[in-house]
C-alpha cells in the first residue's frame, strides 16, 4: 500500500523508512548498507560477511560478544544479521519500549566495534567451517557454481563467503578501510517497522546516527 511508509532523509543522507503498525505492540529495527561482496576485490572477497560477524564481538561500551548477547537476551529480543551480494543487514526485533535499546546497539556496533585481534582469529575458524559446510551442501554447492558459470570472475561470480586464503588473512586494518569505504550514513538506510511513536524514534535515529558526515562511496544502496 503506497500510505503504509514513510521515507525520511535526514541531513547527512541517512535514509529512515518507517512503517507504523501499531496492532504489532513489537517492532523490528533493521540497518541496511550497501557493502555487500560485489563491492569486494580478489584481496578482499569475504570481508563484508566476515564484517557483518565482527559487529557482534564487542565495542568500547559493551566490550565482549557476551555483553552485547546478555543486553538484547535480557529485553527477549531477536536478533540476527545477513550478507548479500550489495548489501549487509542487522536487525533487532523487541517489545516496542526497548526499540530505544535496539537503536542504541545497532549503532554503537556499526561506529564503535573493537576488532579485538583475539576474536578475529576465533571467527577465521568459524567461517571457514561456514564456508566448508556450504561446500558439503549440494543445493547451496550448486547455486553457488550456477553464479560462477553466469557472471565468470568477478565479484557477482564469487562467493560471499569469500575465499579461504583471504578469510585467513584479512586483520583489523582491512575491516577499518571497508568501514572507511562503505560505511558512510549516505549508504545506509534504517528502517523500523511496528508500534513506535513516530517523533520519539525519528529523534533517537538521530542521537544515533546523525552524528556522522555523508561522504562520496561508489556504488551506492
Amino acid at each position: 500500500m503506497s500510505d503504509s511508509f514513510e521515507k525520511i532523509t535526514l541531513d547527512n543522507g541517512l535514509r529512515l523508512i518507517l512503517s507504523h503498525l501499531p496492532a504489532v505492540k513489537s517492532v523490528t529495527a533493521i540497518v541496511l548498507c550497501g557493502a555487500g561482496s560485489r563491492y569486494e576485490t580478489a584481496k578482499t572477497n569475504g570481508i563484508s560477511h566476515f564484517l557483518e560477524h565482527m559487529f557482534f564481538k564487542g565495542t568500547e561500551k559493551r566490550p565482549t560478544a557476551t555483553d552485547i548477547s546478555h543486553a538484547l537476551d535480557e529485553i527477549g529480543a531477536d536478533y540476527n544479521a545477513f550478507t548479500g551480494k550489495e548489501t549487509t543487514g542487522y536487525h533487532i526485533k523487541c517489545a516496542s519500549q526497548h526499540l530505544p535499546l535496539s537503536l542504541d546497539m545497532l549503532s554503537d556496533m556499526l561506529w564503535n566495534s573493537k576488532f579485538d585481534p583475539a576474536e578475529i582469529e576465533k571467527e577465521r575458524g568459524v567461517i571457514i567451517e561456514e564456508i566448508n559446510l556450504y561446500e558439503d551442501t549440494p543445493m547451496r554447492r550448486v547455486a553457488e557454481i550456477y553464479e560462477q558459470l553466469l557472471w565468470g570472475d568477478q565479484p557477482l561470480g564469487w562467493d560471499i563467503g569469500g575465499r579461504k586464503e583471504v578469510i585467513r588473512s584479512i586483520q583489523k586494518k582491512d575491516f577499518a578501510k571497508y568501514i572507511e569505504d562503505r560505511y558512510a550514513p549516505n549508504n545506509i538506510v534504517v528502517s523500523i517497522a511496528g508500534d513506535f511513536d513516530k517523533g520519539k524514534t525519528i529523534e533517537t535515529i538521530k542521537k544515533f546516527f546523525g552524528h556522522t558526515a555523508k561522504k562520496a562511496v561508489g556504488g551506492f544502496l
